[in-house]
């Protein structure tokens, strides 16, 4: 048996490594992965938002 208490409660387990290290470790890499999806997206809105302007700045000078 083994205590971790590294960042988090006191835990015993058997084995090599702190299973809640590997979940706190886990979350943090899908938190990483969802800022970046997020990101993403919030830049792929702006993209869209900026080509729909341009479409209608074009459709405004062919009614012209």
């Amino acid at each position: 048996m083994q205590l971790c208490s590294d960042g988090h409660k006191e835990v015993c387990y058997d084995g090599r490594k702190c299973p809640v290290c590997k979940l706190m470790s886990k979350k943090q890499l899908l938190e990483s992965e969802l800022i970046k999806v997020l990101t993403t997206n919030d830049d792929l809105k702006d993209e869209l938002r900026h080509m729909q302007e341009r479409v209608e700045e074009l459709e405004e000078r062919n009614e012209k």
